[in-house]
Formats: C-alpha cells, sequence, structure tokens
C-alpha cells in the first residue's frame, strides 16, 4: 500500500463538517501530545469517513533527537493492521469509551522487537450512524507503561472526537 496514506510529507486536506475541522496539523499534535503523554515509542492515526476518503493522518516515533516520521517497517505494519476490522467487528464489540457514542474494538499484538506491543484501536463514530472512522496504532515498551490497545489509544480517540464537536 502506498505511502501517501500515513506519510507526514503529504498534508490531506481538511473536512469541514458543521464548520469544523480535523486536518493532518491538529491530527498530529494529538497524536504527538498522546504519544509524549503515554511515553510510546511511535505511533500513527488515520482519520477517514465512511466511504474509505482519507481526511487526516499523522505518524511519528520518538528518537533521541526528539520527535520523527515512522520507518517504513512500521507504516507497512499500520497500513495491514488498518484493515482488520469492519464496522460490523466494531459493532459487535460495541463500546461506550469515556461516554463518548463510538462502536470500537481494540487489539494488542507482540512486535517483532523484546518487550514492545502494538495496540491498535478502530472506532467508528458515532456507533448507529457512523460518518468517521479512526484508526490508531501505537507501539509501547510494556516497561513504559500501559500496552493494550483500548487504554493506549483511546487518549487520541477522544480529543479527535472532541475537536469534531466543538
Amino acid at each position: 500500500m502506498k505511502r501517501y496514506l500515513l506519510t507526514v510529507a503529504f498534508i490531506l486536506s481538511a473536512l469541514f463538517i458543521n464548520g469544523q475541522t480535523i486536518n493532518h496539523d491538529n491530527a498530529q499534535q494529538i497524536l504527538t501530545d498522546v504519544l509524549m503523554a503515554q511515553k510510546a515509542l511511535q505511533g500513527a492515526v488515520i482519520f477517514s469517513d465512511m466511504k474509505g476518503n482519507d481526511i487526516a493522518s499523522a505518524d511519528c516515533r520518538m528518537t533521541k533527537r526528539g520527535l520523527k516520521p515512522c520507518k517504513q517497517d512500521f507504516m507497512n505494519i499500520v497500513a495491514e493492521k488498518s484493515k482488520q476490522f469492519s464496522y460490523g467487528d466494531c459493532r459487535a464489540d460495541y463500546a461506550e469509551l469515556k461516554g463518548l457514542d463510538v462502536a470500537a474494538k481494540g487489539a494488542t499484538d507482540k512486535s517483532d522487537r523484546k518487550r514492545h506491543y502494538w495496540g491498535s484501536l478502530t472506532v467508528y463514530y458515532p456507533a448507529e450512524n457512523p460518518q468517521y472512522r479512526i484508526f490508531v496504532i501505537m507501539e509501547q515498551d510494556m516497561r513504559n507503561g500501559t500496552y493494550y490497545g483500548v487504554p493506549l489509544c483511546t487518549p487520541i480517540v477522544a480529543r479527535m472526537i472532541e475537536t469534531l464537536k466543538n
């Protein structure tokens, strides 16, 4: 799958719904803030409409010199994992995360590195008549805190939905 879905180099056009905007810049800021707060190693977020059109995406990894774009091997994993759950799967595992009206499914997978895990969360918002799909994945060293998909990725989803509501 082409890297254009997730790279920082491409700034995707903003979508205006009821006067609200989610674009690359605020998706990147939300991801960066949560990544640093969670002390995660790297992460990515894809925000799209129900037709599969990308609205915004962001990715970054922590390095000794600060935040950098993710490497291609992680981006390949993101592309693969982002297709993992459909609305039907999420609907079957319906969850109201922190009072958010979403259909969601979380997953946790062992990374290819020792003590590292990928926590992911696929969300459809709103749950009953979804207009948006949000996919978040983060890599976490199990020694740095939670590495399960739902608690690791929920703060990003919550902030994106708050941005849409405001």
